[in-house]
Formats: C-alpha cells, sequence, structure tokens
C-alpha cells in the first residue's frame, strides 16, 4: 500500500497485501489508496503463521463440539454480514489536531473481527487514472484505493463525499486494522479487520505503505 499526501498529486506503487475469499482462499494480492489532500495507499500484511490458534482466525465463541469447518463457516458469514448490511456499529467519527478527519471506536473489537468495509465505486485502475488526472486539475482531494484480484486490477473510488465512514481512516505504521478482498455475490470488496484486539475509544487506522522518499519529504506524518 502506498499513500502521497501531495497538495495537488500523487504516486502509485503495488506492494503485496492478503485477500479473504468466500472460500478463504488468500492467494491475490491487495494494494490501495485513501485520504486528501491527494493520496494513494498500499499495504503489506504478513501470511497467517502456521501455529496460530483457531480462535485467532475466527473471533467467535467455540463450543466444545464446534468444528473447523463450523468456525470458519461462521466466521466467513460475519464478513458476509458486515458487507451486506454496510455495519458501521462500534465506530464514530472524530476529528483529529492536524490529521482531520478519522475514525474511533465505541464498542471493542477482538483480532480478526470485522470493523468495517471500505465502500465506494468500484473501477477499473485505468479509469482511475483518467479520474486522477482529473481530480488534479480541480485541485480537489481523492479517496482511492487501487487493489489486484483474479489477475485484474480495481479500485474503489471514495472520493465523492458521503456517509461512508471507512473512507476516513488514517495512516499508522503501527495500525491496528488490515485491509483484506473478500468477494461476495461475484464482486471483489475491501473489509478492514482488527488486527489485534481494539478497546473502546481507540482511533482506527492502518499503513498506507508508502515508502518513497519524496512521498515522506512531502507528508512527514507518513513516518508514524
Amino acid at each position: 500500500m502506498i499513500t502521497t499526501r501531495n497538495r495537488f498529486l500523487y504516486r502509485l506503487n503495488v506492494n503485496q497485501a492478503d485477500n479473504f475469499t468466500n472460500n478463504c482462499n488468500e492467494s491475490d494480492r491487495t494494494f490501495g489508496a485513501r485520504k486528501s489532500r491527494i493520496k494513494a495507499t498500499k499495504k503489506i500484511t504478513d501470511s497467517r503463521a502456521k501455529n496460530t490458534k483457531m480462535t485467532d482466525f475466527y473471533p467467535v465463541r467455540r463450543s466444545g463440539r464446534r468444528t473447523k469447518s463450523e468456525l470458519e463457516r461462521e466466521y466467513l458469514s460475519s464478513i458476509e454480514t458486515g458487507i451486506r448490511t454496510g455495519q458501521k456499529t462500534g465506530v464514530m467519527k472524530e476529528i483529529f489536531p492536524g490529521k482531520g478527519r478519522g475514525l474511533v471506536t465505541t464498542k471493542p473489537f477482538r483480532k480478526n473481527e470485522f470493523v468495517i468495509e471500505y465502500i465506494g465505486e468500484l473501477i477499473t485502475a485505468a479509469v482511475a487514472k483518467e479520474r486522477v488526472e482529473k481530480y488534479t486539475v480541480e485541485q480537489a482531494g481523492c479517496f482511492l484505493f487501487y487493489f489486484k484480484h483474479s489477475g485484474h486490477n480495481y479500485c474503489i473510488d471514495a472520493t465523492k463525499e458521503s456517509d461512508e465512514l471507512g473512507r476516513l481512516l488514517n495512516h499508522s505504521r503501527n495500525g491496528n486494522l488490515k485491509p483484506k478482498t473478500f468477494v461476495y455475490r461475484n464482486r471483489p470488496h475491501i473489509v478492514l479487520l482488527a488486527k489485534q484486539d481494539i478497546q473502546i475509544g481507540e482511533e482506527l487506522s492502518y499503513d498506507y505503505g508508502d515508502r518513497e522518499k519524496t512521498a515522506m519529504l512531502n507528508n512527514p506524518w507518513l513516518k508514524t
């Protein structure tokens, strides 16, 4: 993931990231972008540890009778429900000095639990490139999340002001969220899952992944 916060211009790079699909495959690569003035984001996340406990991946209560496949189905169902209902429960908008709008929690989240979806217009990367030029000329900020799925380059354009909250997530190298690609009804979605247990009142963020010298020079907040 890469982000650049230049006033009227940004650059894009590609990094590898984990993905979820309805059958829990994680072979795709994800990269993304968001936030004004003008930004682009991509994320690198590590693959699952082989010895991780089942409950670390499926944050649901496990009875003695639940099998691994049952836990997996329940976990995937919880993500589908979050997408289908446009779930925003447990998060609220807040203004942060020096950063502007962002999100904080109003309820705790368990590790790997669905938190929110990055919602916008799903377009191709080629169309996104044209829009970037348009946004630059208009001196408008843009909220773009680029990702690759099944060999195709996509972008979620959330630039248009809306009530969707996922577009407001801020950057942190130590962010408590991780983006994943999840296929629902034959359409790829970007969901933000809890990277760790999150308590009430914490700011929600994820690592945009921009490490270019020019970008960090122009946007020193990328170092944090």
